[in-house]
């Protein structure tokens, strides 16, 4: 079967819009590869080591049309009361805590871990907890890692890549990095950015029907479905991406 990729380029910031609750489609589960995030010259000092594996970005409530959304923000007293209580509640599950921090760390030390889940919840997760709680968000983020990635004798997705000859500080083409990851699905999303000279793969995203967060569906078809007309994209399926080690 033909892989299908949607390709994005990442310019710097991911393409998000304010949008309402009804307005997502979708939830996007985003895995960027740290030394292509390291390398960003807008990126604060990263650990070094920098680790050389995916972990995860977010889980991104989308619109048809691939962007990311900004859903409602907390801004007023009781939402930010709101917001510090979920965090709260999230820190009291130690279990869920532990399991954060092997799949969604920070790299950066001047930001935390836990700034950085706190980041994401408000940005992306508090306008839909009445969907989706705080403690349902984050746990559906480390059992689709533990799941839905680390499965077929792999820990980390790097091993789609090198268990196919894919190995960091070299190039793979479009097709190859399709073929790498059909064992899980057939459509991701790609996100890149330009370093002047090479694009470096920045992120994998995969797909999935909101209503059901435990299988993942063709990205390409899940933009198509509510009436997308294909995007422009800046990084041109024919030119390499390299993963930076």
């Amino acid at each position: 079967m033909e892989f299908l990729i949607m390709i994005m380029m990442f310019n710097m910031l991911v393409p998000q819009i304010f949008s309402q609750v009804n307005d997502y489609h979708i939830m996007q589960f985003v895995l960027g590869w740290n030394p292509s995030f390291c390398s960003k010259p807008d990126t604060k000092s990263c650990v070094n080591p920098v680790p050389e594996n995916f972990t995860i970005h977010g889980l991104w409530p989308a619109n048809a049309y691939a962007n990311s959304l900004y859903l409602k923000m907390p801004t007023s007293w009781k939402e930010k009361q709101d917001l510090k209580n979920d965090m709260a509640l999230l820190n009291q599950d130690q279990n869920l805590v532990n399991s954060l921090h092997h799949v969604w760390p920070s790299v950066v030390p001047k930001f935390p871990a836990e700034l950085f889940w706190r980041h994401e919840w408000a940005k992306h997760g508090f306008g839909i907890r009445a969907q989706i709680d705080v403690k349902t968000y984050f746990e559906a983020a480390t059992r689709i890692h533990d799941t839905m990635i680390a499965i077929n004798g792999k820990t980390n997705l790097k091993g789609y890549f090198t268990g196919v000859g894919i190995q960091p500080g070299k190039s793979v083409t479009v097709r190859q990095l399709g073929r790498a990851l059909n064992p899980l699905v057939n459509g991701i999303d790609i996100r890149c950015y330009n370093n002047g000279t090479h694009n470096f793969l920045l992120e994998v995203i995969f797909c999935l029907d909101k209503s059901s967060l435990y299988s993942f569906i063709s990205c390409q078809r899940a933009y198509r479905r509510t009436g997308l007309v294909q995007l422009t994209r800046s990084c041109d399926p024919n030119d390499p991406l390299y993963l930076p080690s």
